[in-house]
């Protein structure tokens, strides 16, 4: 059995172009999790936004890693795993920062 293969990828810049996810690119990663492979979407952008970005493509990557990684969320969205940062930290760097 062949090793199951993991493809990472931003959204703009990479796959989407003037608001707009080219039609090669899609046939390509959807061969590519046909092969039995896994795709995953890495970007700085919130679940909805992600969402918002993707919609009407036809596209759904296996994975989502959000929030530049704070968050991981499966293919319909649910979220899977979440980084936060603990309670009053960005009270406190604001505070160091004035």
């Amino acid at each position: 059995m062949a090793p199951i293969k993991l493809l990472s990828s931003d959204l703009d810049g990479t796959i989407i172009f003037d608001r707009t996810i080219g039609p090669d690119s899609i046939q390509a990663i959807h061969q590519w999790q046909q092969a039995g492979n896994i795709a995953v979407c890495s970007t700085g952008k919130s679940i909805e936004a992600t969402r918002f970005a993707l919609r009407d493509s036809g596209l759904e990557f296996d994975y989502n890693v959000l929030y530049t990684g704070a968050v991981l969320v499966s293919s319909d969205y649910s979220v899977l795993r979440a980084s936060t940062l603990p309670d009053g930290l960005a009270e406190e760097i604001l505070d160091l920062l004035q």
